[in-house]
């Protein structure tokens, strides 16, 4: 995935009044988030996910939220 494509997710969970989150994990290689859209009757799993040599650079590519970038 894209920062773009991460970009047009979130906007369109927020416009369909979902809560969009995203959830980091770091390696010694990599640094990756995937997105978890809430409804509801639960969560799921979105496919794809964004993925950085660094958490700086991971950082950098995801989406600001309505506040700004949280993380």
């Amino acid at each position: 995935m894209t920062p773009a494509q991460a970009q047009r997710l979130q906007e369109a969970a927020r416009a369909a009044g979902r809560w969009l989150m995203w959830f980091v994990a770091v390696t010694e290689s990599n640094a990756r988030a995937w997105a978890v859209m809430a409804g509801p009757r639960g969560g799921i799993r979105l496919p794809d996910e964004l993925v950085a040599n660094t958490l700086g650079e991971l950082r950098a590519m995801l989406p600001a939220g309505p506040h700004g970038r949280l993380c």
